[in-house]
């Protein structure tokens, strides 16, 4: 099983990105990784369709594919917090990490 976030398939987010989602991971519980899926998925959706961007050359990206990628980035927050559900309730007090490592201890993780 792969990590949600945390892997080489999950384009939108940069190394930066991904390391400092590992840093959270090592650093605060489980529940509380679920409240930030839970601001994760609430922000997303409250902007979708809404925000305009531009691309790396400075070109502006359709509201429609902006929409397409927030769209993934919803299913991809909810996809990691099912996993934090998978061991919310018998490791809550353990850091995210401690908890997947336990409970996980194939998953994989690339940044």
């Amino acid at each position: 099983m792969k990590h949600p976030l945390l892997n080489n398939e999950s384009k939108h987010y940069n190394t930066d990105m991904k390391a400092t989602i590992y840093h959270f991971e090592s650093t605060i519980s489980v529940a509380s990784m679920v409240d930030v899926c839970e601001f994760e998925i609430f922000k997303y959706k409250s902007r979708l369709g809404k925000k305009e961007f531009k691309n790396e050359k400075g070109v502006l990206i359709s509201r429609e594919d902006v929409k397409m990628s927030d769209l993934k980035k919803i299913e991809t927050w909810k996809a990691y917090k099912d996993l934090l559900y998978t061991v919310l309730h018998s490791h809550s007090k353990l850091s995210v990490r401690q908890a997947l490592d336990e409970y996980y201890p194939d998953l994989e993780y690339s940044l």
